[in-house]
């Protein structure tokens, strides 16, 4: 069972309808006291040692897979929401040292 928002629009000429599944991912909502899942996973990755932080970051990644492939969602769509995320993740992190070396 997908959760998947599905959502339909008039193409920009009008002449036909364009459907689309939208995947509700934890990226977009807040976690635990408002931190988001992008903010939590880097500010953990940040306490820990590189090797330690790596293998925080695979795991996370791991349990939001396996928490998209219970709701049924497409092994592609999984991989590139994950690949979003770790994204995201990464780029928080460069943030995160950048601001704290110019500060």
């Amino acid at each position: 069972m997908s959760r998947a928002i599905r959502v339909t629009t008039q193409s920009f000429s009008g002449d036909r309808e364009m459907t689309s599944d939208l995947v509700p991912f934890p990226i977009s909502r807040h976690g635990r006291d408002g931190v988001s899942f992008v903010a939590s996973v880097a500010n953990k990755m940040l306490e820990l040692p590189p090797a330690s932080a790596e293998r925080h970051l695979a795991r996370q990644l791991d349990r939001k897979a396996q928490a998209l492939r219970r709701r049924g969602v497409d092994a592609a769509t999984i991989k590139i929401e994950t690949e979003k995320a770790e994204t995201a993740i990464r780029a928080r992190l460069l943030r995160t040292e950048f601001e704290g070396s110019t500060g």
